[in-house]
């Protein structure tokens, strides 16, 4: 069992635990988790755990029985309704991701039990008030299956006599609990964009082969949360007027003879009841009585019909009925094989349930997710449930959506990158094996101060095999997703170092000419229309698989995360630093998290600064990131208006006067400014404060004495260093070349790979008038060694901050 460690002066943890063979603390919103086993140890557990797998999967079993037999007695329509009531609302002033008890994979498996049976096999006459505290007791009985099914999960591979799990087990393992628990990786808003950007120049097709069209079905889908939300405010309209009808029979009754004859709609039985309590008891009896009632047959009042559905969107019916066909299941409709938690399954591409001429939405925020799938599969000849003879209208839709998706990702890279020249669809010529001249081709390439942006787009979907963990199927959506991005990301990258004029061509025939002295910054960037969390935000794992093996890493992207990061990006240069943040960790390849959001919101709160946790620790460890995202989710709550309380965006906390000279690099972007902007994000809290505070002492004393007053900051890792100048106006003159003579001699003396030095004329608005960025690898030069001995002072290495 489990030890729990108190945290004590000795330990820098706010709390850990130890049990057979593994270490686990957590400090602060990080979870570092270790083995500790010895070889023979660990072998012993694998070995206890492969002979309980039997014991296990008759525990799975037993507790899927028990939650039917919990069910059995109900209307499987008012179980799912109040399930989904549990499970989809929320206080969007309070709500925080890792806190909540709600979860929608909840709901949608007791739909799918349901809908695995006849509707008639439920045991139920008159349907009965679901008990108080029912709802809360299957969802704990649902949440401690979905436990032991993710355990099942974790040990199901497991070989004593292979004790190393294989990074693909490890893949696998994260893809499935992944799929089983995880839902909506985007904002609502941003879905219903996207949606929108892909079927719109499809509406013709959608129409002819479908019935609807895009704009139709978002109509229809908002419409169903209308519905939704007015059938459940009359119900409680109704309950408020009964309950206070109720309390004024209940108070005339205690003031007439019993069995006087007086008209009333409420039994005498009712009112005798109520009336033998006190007041205060009498009020509550009554209180629970109306909440019963609101919930009463709840699968009937959240169902709606076609007809009223057509009435509130003022749609034809033909189209709500096209719609709500495509997209529905029915009872004894799923197969038997999903009475257990599944990673995949047919609600996640038909979230409707029909009965009769009624139909139910389990989770509605589900719909929106599943149009796009769901149309895939109608529309490609490949799939089983295909409605098309030809490819004609698959090949159309394939072509829009991957222009949607490159367009889009460079439209965000453009809103992160502020002033960058971008270009969609560019080509450049290489030479095959035979010598031979081809064409090759790039879909973004953006290009800012120093740097260039090599973006590749991947429209494809995550196949159902890759969720549900199929090996083979993870290794080719790795390779189709993520490998041929970076290989043709790459492509582009190695053409322009090996050529000493690598020039590209645009769609309109303009020739762009790289300048390599100038642009010495190359990103690669994969961008995907699926999130593909389990495999890029731990990027590192993929070359296990055998992927990704050239020098570097991409910083690999799903489009709308990227579309959340382009919009609270604040400048340029931190957009940058972050990708440059996110590039390293993958390189350390020892810290994890569940999305790219969280790495952001990291990055935005607390830096994504983890080399010193390495310190004293084995080799054998993890770090894992709790969310971070829930500063995106308060500040969209507030944006789409779920939210009252007002949230500013989030912001990357900073000295007011670094946050004004960022600001300024960004409007000016003077040559070299994304690297002395990325010199002072890099820079530590305490280096930061030490650095404004004397910029704003030296400007004030330049003022005064009129003397130019310079600041130094070094740094321990011998990375760069940076020098901040004051000059009154009359001395102004003797800038730039005085802080280009200096920086060559400065980066020189100290053997730092960069130096960054930035000027200030005291006497005009501003904080950057001059600014100079030198870098390299140090070599000896006899005229700088000079140079550097007869205008520097000696530098102590000892004394680098």
């Amino acid at each position: 069992m489990a030890k729990k460690q108190k945290k004590n002066s000795n330990d820098s943890y706010d709390e850990a635990f130890e049990g057979p063979g593994f270490f686990m603390a957590r400090k602060g919103r990080h979870i570092l988790m270790q083995g500790t086993a010895t070889p023979e140890e660990h072998k012993s557990i694998l070995e206890a755990i492969r002979d309980s797998r039997e014991e296990a999967e008759e525990d799975i079993q037993a507790k899927i029985r028990e939650i039917e037999n919990l069910i059995q007695d109900h209307d499987p329509l008012d179980i799912i309704a109040r399930m989904s009531l549990r499970n989809s609302n929320f206080d969007a002033e309070n709500f925080k991701e890792w806190k909540s008890e709600i979860n929608p994979a909840f709901t949608e498996y007791i739909a799918l039990l349901c809908l695995t049976q006849p509707y008639e096999s439920f045991h139920f006459q008159n349907p009965q008030p679901i008990a108080p505290g029912f709802i809360e007791d299957l969802q704990e009985k649902i949440k401690v299956l979905f436990q032991a099914e993710t355990m099942n999960l974790v040990f199901k591979d497991i070989d004593p006599d292979k004790p190393g799990r294989t990074t693909i087990d490890r893949l696998r393992f994260l893809s499935l609990s992944e799929s089983l628990l995880v839902r909506y990786s985007a904002y609502h808003h941003h879905l219903i964009e996207t949606l929108l950007g892909i079927f719109s120049p499809l509406n013709s097709e959608m129409e002819n082969s479908l019935g609807f069209n895009i704009s139709d079905a978002i109509g229809i889908m908002e419409g169903i949360d209308g519905i939704r939300f007015l059938k459940l405010s009359q119900r409680r309209a109704e309950a408020i007027d009964y309950e206070q009808k109720l309390r004024k029979a209940a108070k005339d009754y205690r003031h007439r003879k019993r069995g006087d004859g007086s008209g009333t709609e409420f039994p005498e039985e009712l009112l005798e009841k109520v009336t033998k309590e006190k007041s205060a008891v009498s009020k509550k009896m009554i209180r629970n009585m109306i909440t019963a009632w609101t919930f009463y047959t709840l699968g009937e009042t959240l169902s709606f019909t076609v007809d009223e559905l057509a009435a509130f969107t003022q749609l034809p019916s033909e189209k709500v009925t096209a719609f709500l066909d495509r997209f529905s299941l029915s009872f004894e409709g799923v197969e038997e094989r999903y009475r257990r938690p599944a990673p995949t399954h047919p609600l996640m591409r038909k979230p409707f349930i029909k009965h009769g001429d009624q139909y139910l939405c389990p989770v509605p925020q589900s719909t929106y997710w599943a149009i796009r799938p769901e149309i895939e599969n109608l529309w490609n000849p490949q799939s089983k449930t295909s409605i098309v003879k030809d490819d004609v209208i698959w090949q159309k839709y394939q072509k829009v959506r991957a222009d949607y998706v490159e367009k889009t990702a460079i439209q965000y890279l453009n809103d992160a990158l502020k002033s960058a020249t971008s270009y969609q669809g560019v080509k450049y010529d290489l030479e095959d094996e035979k010598g031979e001249k081809v064409e090759a081709e790039l879909d973004g390439l953006v290009i800012l101060d120093t740097a260039i942006f090599l973006v590749e787009a991947k429209s494809g979907t995550l196949t159902e095999q890759a969720r549900r963990g199929a090996k083979m199927g993870m290794k080719d959506d790795v390779e189709r997703l993520v490998e041929e991005a970076y290989t043709q990301a790459l492509r582009a990258k190695n053409y322009i170092q090996a050529s000493d004029q690598p020039t590209f061509h645009s769609q309109d025939g303009k020739e762009i000419v790289i300048d390599k002295s100038k642009h010495n910054e190359i990103y690669l960037i994969t961008v995907s229309l699926d999130d593909l969390s389990v495999f890029v935000t731990n990027t590192n794992l993929l070359r296990d698989l055998g992927f990704l093996q050239g020098d570097e890493y991409p910083w690999a992207v799903s489009l709308m995360d990227l579309k959340v990061i382009s919009e609270i990006v604040e400048f340029s240069s931190q957009f940058v630093h972050y990708i440059q943040r996110r590039l390293h960790l993958i390189e350390l390849g020892w810290v994890n998290a569940h999305d790219e959001l969280d790495w952001f919101g990291h990055y935005l709160l607390e830096g994504l600064y983890f080399d010193n946790l390495k310190e004293n620790k084995e080799d054998n460890f993890i770090y894992n990131l709790l969310s971070y995202s829930w500063i995106f989710d308060d500040y969209y709550f507030y944006v789409t208006g779920q939210r009252q309380t007002p949230v500013d965006k989030p912001t990357q906390k900073m000295p007011k006067l670094m946050h004004e000279i960022l600001g300024e690099l960004d409007r000016h972007h003077d040559y070299g400014y994304l690297k002395t902007a990325c010199s002072l994000l890099d820079m530590s809290g305490e280096s930061r404060t030490d650095l404004f505070k004397a910029c704003e002492k030296l400007r004030k004393k330049t003022q005064k004495d009129r003397e130019i007053h310079s600041f130094t900051l070094t740094f321990i890792d011998g990375s760069f260093g940076f020098a901040y100048f004051f000059t009154p106006y009359e001395q102004k003159h003797r800038f730039p070349k005085h802080i280009a003579n200096y920086s060559m001699l400065k980066k020189y003396q100290t053997k730092f790979y960069r130096w960054v030095t930035i000027a200030c004329i005291t006497d005009t608005p501003g904080w950057v008038d001059y600014l100079v960025v030198i870098e390299g690898a140090w070599e000896f030069n006899e005229l700088l060694d000079k140079g550097a001995k007869e205008f520097l002072q000696p530098w102590d290495e000892n004394k680098k901050e």
